[in-house]
This record gives C-alpha cells, structure tokens and sequence, in this order.
C-alpha cells in the first residue's frame, strides 16, 4: 500500500509541475487539425469523440422529428462552437 502512495504522490507533483501552453493557433493550422479529424474520426473511439466535441461544442440543438425513441428521430438545429 505505501508503494501504491508512493507512486501516486510522485505522479501527482508530476502532474503539478506541468502547466498548459496557451498557444494561438493560425487559421491554416486549424483547418488542418480540423481536416485531420474528419480524416480520423472512424478510427477514434467513442471516448476520444466524446472528449473532441465537448471541447469544441458549446451547445446542440435538437428537434424531434418522429414518436419512435431512435436516432432517426432527431434532427440537429443549430450547433453552437466555443
């Protein structure tokens, strides 16, 4: 057990010496990244899709389109991006 703690505690002042790099990205390395996502985006899983699109969308708006609980049923209306 204290190798356990040992190992978290090392981990945990890993983790706080690190500090995130708030760099602005070009238009053209956007679109790039952007592109490489569609490219990707068969390969990734359902946890990568949902980590993507919680940091790039803000909010989705939904319309109910049929009675029957199915994907079919739902129409996206307006996609708002961070």
């Amino acid at each position: 057990m204290k190798k356990k703690n040992l190992k978290e505690e090392e981990i945990k002042k890993q983790l706080s010496s690190h500090h995130p790099v708030n760099e602005k990205m070009s238009p053209n390395e956007l679109v790039e990244v952007l592109n490489n996502v569609r490219e990707n985006w068969e390969h990734m899983d359902s946890l990568e899709k949902n980590m993507l699109l919680q940091m790039l969308v803000k909010r989705i708006d939904l319309d109910k389109i049929g009675d029957r609980p199915v994907v079919d049923s739902l129409v996206i209306t307006d996609i708002e991006f961070y």
